[in-house]
């Protein structure tokens, strides 16, 4: 069962049935496989009988009450949070408590739960990945590497774990360790396309060009129509300055997902340093109309309004970015300089403070020198 033999563990907790309809450790394990297999039907039938053997199986009547809750019994919600408090309660009643909680969006209580299954059956990776990825999403470096290291150390063979440690280790500040883990992880599974754009992210934030276009490459050879790696090849030639090369690929990437408005926005940034701001002002205008709410597209095409002495146009592409960012301090900022140029200075302020709370240097040194124009 452990190794994924789900077939044969059914037939030979089957085999064990046969000889004992009663045996309470056939009927868990097989209870086990049938919830692995998220077969309900079957898991909540074998888990009747194993509480008709045992009535207080107290992982028995988890399991149960995650179905019933499953298949909208609310009251089963207390029936799970009683039993993981019980003092002798195992690893999957506090697991089946930590799923739940997840659900709730409760993350606070969710890592209590999974903090009691790993007490319960230390060393278990599913567990300390969980844990790590809860780290994760509240930027605790320390306690995302403490978890997420372990669960890459004990599955050295499955990259989800080995990805989610090279993220750790970003956050923690160590992404040279952090490209080294995802180096390796990606000779061992070069078809997993997510490894290389990680990859493609880390090299591009510490300055290894060279390693982002030989990633940006191979993700290519991997995802031939895919094109998001055309686009992240265009970027990385864009940033080495190799403006003429990345053109070509900005507009494959634009015909493969029309849709997307990233490729519209790096084409109209070539178009710009062309001189051609008409032909980006189109484009931006499209990518604005794809996203409207996406900061990027808003602020290109609204510093292009603003050469122009279109506050307006600006101001109105501004305010629906954020409108779902309102404490985007480069939204903030743009839209300051709108207002400014409008002659609306008392409309402005506000928006000059949000921009000095950046922590960008070079947008609170500029929301400063506006701050001496609005007062």
């Amino acid at each position: 069962m452990k190794v994924g033999l789900l077939k044969e563990a059914v037939q030979e907790f089957e085999a064990g049935l046969q000889k004992n309809p009663k045996d309470a450790s056939c009927l868990l394990g097989l209870a086990r496989v049938y919830l692995g297999q998220e077969d309900r039907a079957h898991a909540r039938l074998t888990l009747k009988r194993l509480i008709d053997v045992e009535p207080t199986h107290c992982e028995a009547q988890s399991h149960l009450a995650l179905l019933d809750l499953r298949e909208g019994n609310a009251a089963a919600w207390s029936t799970l949070e009683s039993l993981s408090n019980l003092p002798g309660a195992g690893f999957f009643e506090h697991h089946n408590l930590a799923q739940v909680l997840q659900e709730k969006g409760d993350l606070a209580g969710a890592e209590a739960a999974l903090l009691r299954a790993d007490k319960s059956q230390p060393d278990n990776p599913f567990v300390l990945a969980e844990l790590g990825m809860l780290a994760l999403g509240r930027h605790d470096a320390a306690a995302a590497v403490k978890h997420l290291k372990r669960a890459a150390e004990l599955m050295p063979n499955e990259w989800v774990p080995q990805q989610l440690y090279s993220r750790a280790l970003t956050l923690s500040g160590a992404p040279g360790q952090a490209i080294a883990v995802l180096n390796a992880t990606i000779e061992q599974h070069r078809e997993v396309g997510t490894l290389y754009e990680d990859l493609f992210k880390l090299c591009m934030t510490t300055g290894n060009l060279g390693g982002a276009e030989r990633t940006a490459i191979a993700l290519r050879g991997l995802k031939p129509n895919d094109a998001n790696p055309v686009y992240l090849h265009g970027l990385v030639l864009f940033t080495t300055g190799k403006v003429a090369e990345a053109k070509p690929l900005f507009e494959e990437a634009m015909r493969k997902a029309p849709g997307a408005f990233e490729p519209r926005q790096a084409l109209a940034k070539v178009l710009v340093l062309l001189k051609d701001h008409a032909g980006a002002i189109k484009l931006l205008e499209e990518a604005n109309a794809k996203a409207p709410s996406e900061p990027g597209p808003a602020n290109d095409l609204a510093l292009l309004y603003l050469e122009k002495s279109e506050g307006v146009k600006a101001e109105r592409v501004l305010r629906a970015a954020a409108l779902k960012h309102p404490e985007e301090p480069s939204l903030a900022l743009n839209l300051a300089l709108a207002l400014v140029q409008q002659n609306k200075k008392t409309e402005a302020r506000p928006f000059v403070a949000k921009a000095l709370l950046s922590k960008d240097a070079e947008l609170k040194e500029q929301a400063a020198r506006l701050k001496k124009q609005v007062g």
